[in-house]
Parts: structure tokens; sequence; C-alpha cells
């Protein structure tokens, strides 16, 4: 499965995380790990359909997943 690079996603330096920014070493947190594993999870189990992300504060608080079947 490949994965659309977050750099043509992404296109607004405000809309650019942290850890791909100039000058960080670092990669994504601990926190930040875990979603972006649950979101991976996700789009491996679906076939067709949208994965949707709440965000408060600049968290992920919510991972919405809607299936389409096509008959």
């Amino acid at each position: 499965m490949t994965i659309m690079s977050i750099n043509l996603v992404m296109n607004d330096e405000k809309a650019t995380p942290r850890w791909m920014k100039d000058g960080a070493a670092t990669g994504p947190s601990a926190s930040e790990r875990v979603v972006l594993v649950e979101v991976l999870r996700a789009m491996r189990a679906l076939r067709f359909g949208t994965i949707g992300l709440a965000v408060q504060d600049g968290r992920v608080v919510h991972i919405e997943i809607t299936e389409k079947k096509r008959l």
C-alpha cells in the first residue's frame, strides 16, 4: 500500500507538523505515534470509505471510520 506523502496533503506551512519542520531532529512524539499507528490500521482495514479525525487543542481526540460496501 502506498501512502500519499504528508507534504502533498499539507501544502500550507502552518499545517506542517512540528516534527517535519527544518531543525526538528526528533520524530513524532509517543502520543503522535499512537495516532499514526491507529490511522494506518484503519487505512489497511478499509477498502472503500473515509477516515475522519477530530482534533481539539492540537491533539486527535476521535477517529471515525465510515466504510462503504460496493455491490
